[in-house]
């Protein structure tokens, strides 16, 4: 064998070594990568509680936390979850925020955006103002949204569309104004919807009839104009709609008799005409004889001085 051909094999032989049999700087550079991993997703974890910490100080300060009924553990250095309404996961990250009935003031802050973890925001009965912030769409986990008893105003944000885990969006007795927004319609898995006694105005959004889970709807106590959308018929896991006192005109869509779970329909100080659909006097709960309109498939007819009045 010559010198170059030994060189190749001594060569050779040294590359089988090094795939089969890693070296130490090999076996130092894996372990540094895995540790490098480690560390990257522990970083992650600690800025992602450090920025849920952040923005409850920013919702403690915005809402003048001070005045609060009850403010146990908060700006402390406690963890998270001794701090009085919140509740935590495993990674530490804010998944539960219930502060209603709490004296809160002032306006939400849009750091509540920071809390992506939140499947859960309990702050009614407070006395919050201002708008919702539209950087409620980044809290994409939320299954609860419960803001009723404030004096919140402005327009419902069309940003909540986005929420698309929603089941519960309670947003009653404030002072929001403007439509309902159609994006409301993108809350497939909505169960309640409650908007009742606000300013709300315009019409109510057909893309409402996409809440094929909907068993609530409470519209009443507005300012809604128009006719009640036939796809409203759509909702068949309908139990209650209340759409009294408001501005709504037109007729009754009969695809609203079909709705066979209704127990409680409540459609009296609108604008109403036409007649009743069959199926809704069934409902154990109505207003239907305050509309003084008759049923569907009847008719009047003038006998002397009397006005009778004749199913067929």
């Amino acid at each position: 064998m010559n010198n170059a051909e030994h060189l190749l094999t001594r060569s050779g032989l040294g590359t089988l070594r090094f795939l089969h049999q890693p070296s130490s700087l090999l076996r130092l550079l894996l372990a540094y990568c895995a540790f490098a991993v480690l560390l990257a997703a522990c970083s992650c974890s600690l800025l992602s509680s450090s920025d849920d910490r952040a923005a409850l100080i920013a919702l403690y300060e915005a809402t003048n936390g001070d005045e609060w009924q009850i403010n146990r553990g908060w700006l402390s250095d406690k963890p998270l979850d001794e701090w009085y309404g919140v509740t935590i996961d495993e990674q530490g990250r804010v998944v539960k925020l219930s502060l209603g009935d709490n004296q809160l003031s002032g306006s939400i802050p849009p750091e509540i955006g920071q809390l992506t973890q939140l499947t859960r925001l309990f702050l009614l009965g407070n006395q919050l103002s201002g708008n919702i912030p539209t950087e409620i769409r980044q809290l994409t986990q939320l299954t609860w949204l419960v803001l009723d008893d404030n004096q919140l105003s402005g327009s419902i944000p069309p940003e909540i569309g986005q929420l698309m885990q929603l089941t519960w969006l309670s947003l009653y007795g404030n002072q929001f104004s403007g439509s309902i927004p159609p994006e409301i319609g993108q809350l497939t898995q909505l169960t309640e919807l409650a908007l009742w006694d606000n300013q709300l105005s315009g019409s109510i959004p057909p893309e409402i009839g996409q809440l094929t889970q909907l068993t609530e709807l409470s519209l009443w106590g507005n300012q809604l104009s128009g006719s009640i959308p036939p796809e409203i018929g759509q909702l068949t896991q309908l139990t209650e709609l209340s759409l009294y006192v408001n501005q709504l005109s037109g007729s009754i869509p009969p695809g609203i008799g079909q709705l066979t779970q209704l127990t409680r329909l409540f459609l009296w100080g609108n604008r109403l005409i036409g007649c009743i659909p069959g199926q809704l006097r069934s409902v154990a709960a109505n207003d239907l004889n305050m509309l003084n309109l008759p049923d569907c498939g009847s008719a009047t007819y003038v006998d002397g001085d009397r006005a009778v009045l004749v199913a067929f």
